[in-house]
């Protein structure tokens, strides 16, 4: 399930690139007179946003499925993807 997660941000990550892309948005910020850190401070909270929805989810549904499990601390595995 962790993979799942990890190849889903990698995929979202590229969809949103091309997205940039083909929209004509990337030219417009590589020519903008912004500066780059202000570019990433503009973009850094809807990644994160996302990013921590998504890694909430997996959270709740580790955790849930961990009460089915009859090994003792099957949740705590979730820090070593066993």
């Amino acid at each position: 399930m962790g993979w799942l997660l990890a190849g889903s941000l990698a995929m979202s990550s590229a969809g949103s690139f091309r997205r940039e892309r083909e929209s004509g948005v990337m030219e417009l910020l590589l020519v903008s007179p912004m500066s780059e850190r202000r570019m990433i401070a503009g973009r850094l909270p809807r990644d994160l946003v996302q990013i921590l929805a998504s890694f909430g989810l997996f959270l709740g549904i580790w955790a849930y499925l961990s009460t089915w499990s009859s090994r003792p601390g099957a949740f705590s595995s979730i820090f070593f993807l066993e």
